[in-house]
């Protein structure tokens, strides 16, 4: 009798945990939303703002400045990325927000760019209204990042965030925005009549395809080249290669290859100040060079410096005649972190455990140069048809990642079942963005064309 009670008993415990885990998966866990893109709502609302807007372009007298402020962290901090890190053990090299400032008669625009993995949105956030009281809208701030994989962390929210960039530190936060504000308006003070051009160099051989062994890969570094009447000079560059030479075990503050490279030109008498913006960094690794680590930087770098050397004087310049910016709310699918082929973690848990966040995509063009932000890790392999697109309307596109908010990895659409770290764990807002993220930017070329 007390054996039959006993089994009654641990039944009826067995079948309430049971109903508990149902009940439990069913709260956590949903199916991928595989709906094709032409046939969601957020595909069509996108499609359509974009048919709205117009642009006005500015023919006036065009000036611009440049600064920078050093944005290493004065306190021991966790460094981002390769999961969780212990605080770093030293710097390296030290760390840099740099800004550019462009203004006319009617219109101003500020290119943000930070040594640090993304633009965290916690700082964006803390910033822009900053930058606001400087006068600077929403859609005259364009932000990217150098998307070094050893810069410091300690700025990412939500119950998920310490797994990717270490505890959450307000401070640094709050440090890292003010220096923003510092550089933008040192930048401002700056300001002298400019000329500016364009040049793209193939370094195919600093660059791979880390996703598909022998893939397409976005072989380009490009430069914006700026002088002002008085002589002084800058450039904007960008790149795809991810700055992922120091291996985890290097646990010392640093900007990777993207920093060395900014710091040598800027040490060379032929170029006063230079910035590194992240290009279409998806997908794509620091080619082989038989070096590793700090070496390994180094070697891309200096290689990427002398094609630098070499086509700088026959960059033609001229006074640009057209500035605008934009940043344009981007509508998309639900949060989609996937746990196999066809189930994920529902949208409520993915916002707890990161944080809900305001995407958009920044647009920025001076003379016949176009610069498009991006708030993901936008794939190399998804550049060609763009650049090509962007050549037919005789204007020169630079495509950044990470421009304050971030969405994951927006690969080609073929790759999204593929079971790699890109496809799968980082690759947060469900199927088809390759296509969307590319129709999209393609509309916007054709409006400013």
């Amino acid at each position: 009798m007390k054996k039959s009670s006993f089994l009654k008993k641990t039944s009826k415990i067995f079948l309430i945990i049971i109903i508990c885990l149902f009940i439990l998966a069913i709260a956590l866990i949903d199916t991928v939303d595989k709906t094709p893109l032409k046939e969601t709502a957020y595909y069509h609302q996108m499609m359509e703002q974009v048919d709205t807007l117009h642009y006005e372009e500015d023919s006036l007298f065009i000036t611009g400045g440049w600064a920078k402020a050093n944005i290493t962290p004065l306190q021991p901090l966790q460094i981002a990325s390769y999961g969780l890190r212990r605080d770093f053990d030293g710097v390296h090299d030290s760390l840099f927000v740099r800004s550019f400032v462009f203004k006319s008669k009617e219109k101003k625009c500020a290119l943000i760019t930070m040594d640090l993995l993304i633009v965290p949105p916690s700082v964006a956030a803390k910033a822009l209204p900053l930058l606001q009281k400087e006068g600077f809208g929403r859609d005259e701030v364009y932000f990217s990042a150098t998307h070094s994989h050893n810069a410091a962390g300690g700025w990412a929210e939500g119950a998920g965030g310490r797994f990717l960039a270490g505890t959450f530190e307000e401070d640094y936060v709050q440090f890292i925005a003010d220096k923003i504000v510092t550089s933008v308006k040192n930048a401002q003070k700056t300001a002298a009549p400019i000329e500016l051009g364009f040049g793209k160099i193939d370094a195919s051989k600093q660059v791979a395809n880390r996703l598909i062994d022998g893939g397409k890969i976005d072989p380009y570094l490009r430069i914006l080249k700026l002088k002002k009447n008085n002589g002084e000079n800058a450039m904007i560059l960008s790149y795809s290669a991810h700055p992922t030479c120091l291996a985890k075990k290097i646990n010392y503050i640093s900007c990777d290859y993207p920093g060395f490279l900014v710091d040598s030109l800027e040490r060379r008498k032929e170029t006063d100040f230079a910035a590194f913006f992240a290009g279409a960094v998806g997908s794509m690794k620091p080619g082989e060079t038989g070096t590793a680590d700090f070496e390994k930087a180094s070697t891309i770098a200096d290689s990427l410096e002398e094609k630098v050397i070499a086509i700088s004087d026959s960059i033609h310049l001229e006074k640009p005649n057209e500035l605008l910016s934009d940043f344009i709310p981007l509508y998309a699918r639900s949060a989609h972190l996937r746990l196999t082929e066809d189930f994920r973690i529902r949208p409520w848990v993915f916002n707890w455990l990161l944080g809900k966040q305001s995407p958009g995509i920044s647009v920025f063009k001076i003379g016949n140069n176009v610069m498009i932000g991006t708030p993901c890790d936008f794939s190399g392999e998804l550049m060609t048809p763009l650049d090509s697109l962007a050549k037919t309307k005789n204007l020169n596109l630079q495509i950044t990642s990470f421009n304050g908010a971030y969405l994951g990895y927006i690969t080609p659409d073929r790759y999204y079942n593929l079971v790699k770290n890109e496809t799968r764990e980082m690759n947060w807002f469900g199927p088809f963005n390759g296509a969307y993220f590319s129709e999209l930017i393609a509309k916007i070329l054709r409006k400013l064309e």
